[in-house]
């Protein structure tokens, strides 16, 4: 089936070939302690006790999220606001220290996309096919990256001044209300270690509701770009992999000089047979660079989706729970649109890694398809070796739980748990 390798409307044609997810939107990862820097050992220095600073900070916040949700077992809105905020702070505080670990690992998979995955031989005639379909998928990531970022930014802004805002104008009594350990006046129920019934307290608290929601959005939106831009650059490598594979004749008809209208004497030209010889072991070699890239960087990566698969249920639950039964219109409102963000997220995480299983198992599909019955038998050795290399589909595991695969299926799974955690919420409050 022809392919249109055209950029799609409404993205911006700036020829790049490979997106660096670990420099882009600089100044959001530097603020997430996501842009790791290497210049300089004042720079370095500088860098490392900021991350340590923001590793304190959320420990800090770990244990005022724990403290709001042991406060308010008896108040079951308030209480599902601070398991919600809860499962967040853990995700970030788990996201971060994952990127510092693998640090390595993402610069290496970066310094692979700078350089090229594979380059094919100019002779077998496949550059300009491959820097089109390059070129598409960058801007889709580079479109992906800009609206994800600006939506989960836009939603911790709604959380953080739009809710402050409403419930600041509503209250009747605030000096009632500030006194109790938890103050209601406050976007997030987080416990304050001082009194917020004053100007000044309240504004201080205020801060540090903005400032929590402000790393955990900084993080995830990270965390995202990540991803997403290493998962769709990598099953673009595998469509140019297919491509080139179904392309061989033309590609070794290119490299030995053949004519078309002799393709009835094609194989039986030991040249032509050695060319496709040489094109497949191109391929066989584009295989294992690609594989190299994934190993690289399934570090990171399993431990993101375990992280994902064991907590996305309960932040969804908590969040869908607050939505379906709150009264307050204009908490609706901004924990739905917080939900929506939430689950596309969880969403975006399963649905890459099933382009990735689906596009792998095209390429097994591609192997077979070639003549390798009119080739000669070291022609079928080479498939016969891809072959075994790609029978399994490319899966994305979890850390520790091999099991576990990021997909559509585990997606599934987890709103089936989300409506589990619901029903044992509503039963235990």
């Amino acid at each position: 089936m022809e392919m249109d390798y055209t950029p799609s409307a409404g993205f911006k044609y700036n020829n790049a070939t490979w997106h660096d997810f670990l420099n882009n939107n600089k100044w959001l990862k530097l603020f997430s302690v996501h842009l790791m820097t290497t210049k300089g050992s004042f720079w370095l220095l500088l860098n490392r006790l900021y991350f340590c600073l923001v590793v304190v900070l959320f420990g800090c916040f770990f244990l005022m999220c724990l403290g709001a949700i042991l406060s308010t077992l008896d108040d079951k809105e308030t209480f599902l606001q601070a398991v919600h905020v809860f499962a967040l702070v853990i995700v970030s505080t788990i996201g971060l220290l994952n990127r510092f670990l693998n640090d390595r690992d993402l610069k290496e998979t970066v310094d692979i996309l700078r350089r090229g995955v594979f380059r094919y031989p100019k002779d077998e005639g496949a550059d300009e096919v491959s820097k089109k379909l390059l070129v598409d998928r960058i801007t889709s990531i580079q479109f992906i990256s800009k609206w994800f970022t600006r939506v989960v930014l836009s939603g911790g802004f709604a959380n953080v001044f739009f809710i402050a805002s409403v419930k600041y104008l509503l209250s009747s009594d605030r000096d009632v209300t500030s006194a109790r350990t938890l103050d209601p006046l406050l976007p997030q129920p987080v416990y304050i270690p001082f009194q917020t019934r004053t100007n000044i307290g309240y504004s201080l608290g205020l801060a540090v509701n903005c400032v929590l929601l402000s790393y955990i959005c900084a993080i995830v939106a990270s965390m995202d770009e990540i991803y997403v831009s290493f998962m769709i650059q990598l099953k673009a490598q595998l469509e140019l992999l297919r491509i080139s594979l179904g392309r061989i004749e033309e590609r070794a008809m290119s490299r030995c000089g053949e004519k078309m209208s002799r393709s009835r004497d094609l194989y039986s030209s030991s040249g032509f047979q050695d060319s496709m010889c040489l094109c497949l072991r191109n391929n066989i070699r584009h295989h294992q660079q690609i594989l190299r890239m994934k190993n690289t960087m399934q570090n990171y990566v399993r431990v993101i989706i375990l992280l994902l698969v064991c907590l996305a249920s309960l932040v969804l639950a908590a969040i869908s729970l607050l939505v379906l039964e709150s009264t307050d219109t204009f908490i609706v409102g901004v924990f739905g649109f917080s939900m929506v963000v939430e689950m596309s997220f969880t969403f975006q995480f399963c649905w890459y890694a099933e382009q990735v299983m689906h596009e792998s198992s095209e390429v097994f599909q591609a192997v077979y398809s070639t003549p390798w019955w009119r080739c000669n038998k070291k022609f079928r050795l080479h498939v016969s070796f891809m072959l075994a290399n790609c029978r399994e589909p490319m899966s994305t595991r979890a850390a520790w739980v091999s099991s576990i695969i990021a997909s559509l299926n585990t997606f599934g799974s987890i709103i089936s748990r989300m409506y589990q955690l619901m029903n044992v919420i509503r039963q235990a409050t």
